[in-house]
């Protein structure tokens, strides 16, 4: 099992919901240790607090500034203390400077419907890169691209 040191989720999605998100992460005896960042376009105080009855560590709205987010995560991950997986060994990758990439654009698919509602046709994708870390939200219309230049960027050697 993979036990990522921080999810982010929105508050809001097509089949759920973030605090269904941070209940279900809580009740995991094995991930435990993961913080949880919600991300809302919603300022009301109630689902603030709804978010950290839940479960949630951190609770961010729309729209996000990337430099205040990666500064959020740094700070989280830092608190977290150095938690290993050992599911995953993969070698870090080389500490770089931090940035955010925005793969695709809202709206990317102009009419969304029930053909597309899963594949977050609506959603960009967002790439930071911190810490030797590459950390993936919101994987909408532009994860492919993504994909793609990942798998450029770490080919995996044939077996």
């Amino acid at each position: 099992m993979h036990k990522p040191e921080v999810v982010l989720s929105d508050l809001l999605m097509a089949s759920g919901n973030g605090f269904q998100v941070c209940r279900a992460l809580r009740s995991n005896d094995e991930l435990h240790h993961t913080k949880i960042v919600v991300v809302s376009g919603r300022h009301f105080e109630k689902d603030r607090q709804a978010a950290f009855k839940a479960g949630a560590d951190e609770y961010v709205t729309k729209p996000v500034d990337p430099d205040r987010l990666v500064l959020l995560l740094s700070r989280i991950v830092a608190r977290a203390g150095n938690v290993e997986d050992t599911t995953i060994s993969a070698a870090p990758l080389p500490a770089g400077p931090t940035w955010v990439k925005f793969w695709g654009v809202r709206g990317s698919i102009p009419t969304p419907g029930p053909t597309t509602v899963h594949y977050g046709g609506n959603t960009s994708c967002v790439e930071v890169r911190a810490d030797g870390r590459i950390i993936i939200l919101d994987a909408g219309t532009g994860l492919r691209l993504l994909g793609r230049q990942l798998d450029a960027e770490f080919p995996v050697a044939p077996a």
